[in-house]
């Protein structure tokens, strides 16, 4: 007789040995399903998650284990929340190849039993959801078959991704030799320039584990800002995760961390597992600068001629439809999502409302915007009735939650970590600019958070905010609803905080929210959105005359990729490098001043050196300025307290104990953002505000950074120094209140005598 019963967490602890043994007695046996792997995800993200692991024993032997925990997650009518029963580090890691973890014989007993289990004794859960199951698992298999045991088993298949690998029978020479010819090619002609003509190496880790790692991070995380996607990957969570992962598992031989060097420059990196004789290729990174040689494609040559030399017997590229994966190889496993619903009122519900969306879709032929796979999937291994196969890129579905002031005090980590995932992420985005704002600025004002959820998880928020207004020359009357901080602080740019991935739906689902549930406002009015943004992507392809777009400024940026600091001066005129080049010689040289980083001074001592040069600034050109407003100062102060200090820039020039330029910006994501910059009057024929830009930009290069921001305003200096500007809009939409048409009709016809007034000029 096989039993089930729930593991306590000490037990947990204890399943150590056993737990690995029966997991190496598996057809497929990889590393995400180890011990070590689920109970390092458990100390990281366990939190206030109940563990339920399943233990199947026969006469006190354990003979099979599903390791699950229990949250309550929106089910699939999206306004219900239900109890979801979900295998360990699913939803937070995304590992593939999920399954039981039995021997192959003894796989159906154990499935039948812990069915049998859930149905009778333990039943507090209506769905259980196994995601990225392979179609060689041994849950598939069972599924498929005739004598699962349990009648009237309600389940769904969903087909969601393809896991690329490379079966190593024969050489490396037999292998290489049935690719593509131009790939050939093209592998050899990179490797031969990075060889021989810089001085490249394929090297394994040469330090501790967790140093190699984190240069793995910073390379994964400076592609994806230079591609502009977002990667579940730099999450700081994921990140320890994974560097507590490396010491719990450093002495087994599991870790595999392989580099293309240069020096001690690293070209390329690359994160595997080596487990039960498969290499798994996790995760890569490489520097954007050297993207031209393709360093990324001759790292993965070198992985796969290793892995050959070392008798692996597979190289898993693991989850995802990448292009390049199939220049590589032609094999691949289907990979999908299992539902099993629990015979509960909200497991019907669920059961219910996925049918529905699938009937629906069918007869409506509707296909998502991705269009359908690449190329065909083979036919699942589940052919029960009863199963349904989900579109490949199944649209997501949002719950949007308008919250206030006590949402925002306990959402800062989970903010953050949508924040970095942004298509431009910026300080201007951070929980830390938005809660410091709303302490300085708030009064009077109604704080409304648009949270975005999408199966218990947060996935977006939207941070607005709304104030009476009387009718005044922009033409705007009523309830304002705006983005935070944007008319008192003028960051820029804003968007929809949410990954990049799901910006177009998230910004979807929160306008079609404002404009159908909640309708406590008479004008939307979002600033400083940039092309890529998706309030401004959706707003721009909605149907017509539901939002008004306006571009109103530029914002100058300088690329810092793909060439040195020399490269780029050299690249600005001659009498611009001529002009530069003097006033450095005259400031630096000649009357000794010094570029310095004050950022490890007492920050509110550099805050008020600045305020005093600023202002005096000011004086002399006779114009008034926000930043010197008591509230604004006071609201900076506050926010340096607040920010870790990497990601302030104060930098300056001083003669002698005298500070006569001063910069402040913000590092972060590998931007620096030019916030503010006073130098006293009385050098100003030394030009020091073009010597501290000037090094502010060289420091940048060599930093490493990818880009350096003048934020918004297109005024003469800036020009100087870039060719590049981003563009920045607005969008609005109107209510059908009194005052919502009063505002549109204003707006629009503002927004026409503007376009007649610049058609006049521009003749």
């Amino acid at each position: 007789m096989y039993k089930t019963s729930i593991a306590t967490l000490e037990d947990f602890r204890k399943l150590r040995p056993v737990w690995n043994e029966l997991l190496l007695k598996m057809e497929y046996p990889i590393v995400f399903l180890t011990w070590e792997w689920m109970y390092t995800w458990w100390e990281h993200f366990g939190g206030n998650r109940e563990p339920v692991i399943l233990v199947v024993s026969e006469d006190d032997t354990i003979r099979g284990i599903l390791p699950l925990y229990s949250e309550r997650m929106i089910l699939e009518s999206y306004w219900l929340s239900g109890r979801v029963l979900t295998h360990c580090s699913a939803t937070d890691l995304f590992p593939d190849h999920t399954d039981l973890i039995a021997p192959p014989d003894e796989a159906r007993e154990c499935f039948a039993s812990i069915l049998q289990f859930l149905r009778s004794q333990y039943r507090a859960w209506d769905v259980l959801r196994i995601p990225m199951v392979a179609s060689s698992s041994q849950l598939l298999n069972w599924l498929g078959s005739k004598t699962t045991g349990l009648s009237h088993l309600d389940f769904d298949v969903e087909e969601v991704s393809v896991a690329h690998f490379i079966p190593m029978s024969g050489t490396f020479d037999d292998y290489f030799g049935g690719l593509d010819a131009k790939q050939r090619y093209n592998v050899r002609s990179r490797a031969k320039k990075l060889y021989e003509q810089h001085g490249a190496r394929y090297v394994a880790c040469d330090g501790s584990a967790m140093e190699c790692l984190r240069r793995v991070f910073a390379l994964h995380r400076q592609r994806a800002a230079r591609k502009g996607i977002a990667s579940t990957f730099s999450d700081s969570r994921v990140h320890a995760f994974h560097e507590s992962l490396a010491d719990r598992i450093g002495d087994k031989g599991w870790l595999s961390l392989r580099f293309l060097m240069r020096d001690k420059e690293i070209l390329a990196a690359s994160y595997n597992f080596e487990f039960a004789g498969r290499l798994f290729s996790y995760q890569k990174g490489f520097d954007p600068t050297w993207e031209r040689y393709g360093p990324g494609s001759v790292l993965m040559y070198e992985l796969i001629r290793e892995a050959f030399a070392n008798k692996r017997v597979e190289y898993n590229f693991l989850q995802g439809d990448e292009a390049y994966k199939g220049t590589w190889t032609k094999d691949y496993r289907t990979l999908s999502n299992v539902n099993v619903y629990n015979n509960s009122l909200l497991g019907h519900l669920a059961r219910g409302g996925y049918r529905l969306k699938q009937r629906i879709k069918e007869r409506l032929g509707k296909r998502n915007e991705e269009g359908p796979p690449s190329r065909h999937l083979p036919t699942p291994v589940v052919t029960a009735p009863g199963v349904r196969a989900l579109d490949k890129n199944r649209r997501a579905k949002y719950v949007v939650q308008a919250v206030g002031i006590e949402a925002l005090r306990t959402c800062r980590e989970e903010w953050n970590a949508l924040v970095t995932s942004m298509h431009y992420p910026t300080v201007f985005s951070s929980w830390e600019w938005i809660y410091t704002w709303w302490e300085h600025f708030g009064a009077n004002r109604h704080l409304r958070l648009l949270l975005l959820r999408q199966n218990g998880q947060l996935r977006g928020v939207l941070p607005l905010f709304s104030e009476m207004k009387s009718m005044g020359a922009d033409g705007r009357a009523g309830r304002i609803l705006a983005y935070c901080s944007a008319s008192d602080l003028f960051p820029d740019p804003l968007d929809l905080i949410c990954a990049a991935a799901d910006s177009r739906e998230c910004a979807a689902a929160a306008l079609e929210y404002l404009a159908t549930a909640d309708r406590d406002w008479d004008v939307l009015h979002l600033r400083f959105l940039t092309e890529e943004s998706g309030l401004l992507q959706y707003a721009s392809s909605a149907s017509s005359g539901r939002f008004v777009v306006d571009r109103i400024s530029g914002a100058p940026y300088v690329a810092l990729t793909g060439s040195s600091y020399d490269e780029y001066f050299r690249g600005l005129s001659g009498n611009e490098r001529s002009k530069i080049s003097r006033c450095r010689r005259r400031l630096l040289e000649k009357q000794g001043a010094e570029y310095i980083d004050m950022s490890s001074e007492n920050t509110e001592g550099v805050l008020k050196s600045l305020v005093s040069l600023h202002e005096k600034r000011a004086q002399e050109k006779g114009i008034h300025s926000s930043f010197a407003r008591p509230h604004v100062l006071a609201f900076h102060r506050h926010l340096l307290s607040r920010l870790d200090k990497s990601q302030v820039w104060f930098r300056g020039l001083r003669l002698g104990q005298e500070a006569i330029a001063v910069f402040y910006g913000y590092a972060f994501a590998g931007r620096i953002s030019y916030f503010q910059l006073g130098h006293d009057p009385a050098w100003g024929k030394f030009s020091p505000g073009v010597v501290l830009l000037q090094e502010t930009i060289r420091e940048a290069f060599e930093r490493g950074f990818t880009e350096y921001n003048f934020l918004q305003g297109e005024e003469k200096f800036k020009g100087r120094w870039t060719h590049n500007v981003r563009q920045l809009y607005t969008v609005d939409a109107f209510s059908n209140s009194k005052f919502g048409r009063l505002s549109s009709w204003a707006v629009r016809a503002r927004q026409v005598i503007k376009s007649g007034i610049s058609s006049l000029v521009g003749r």
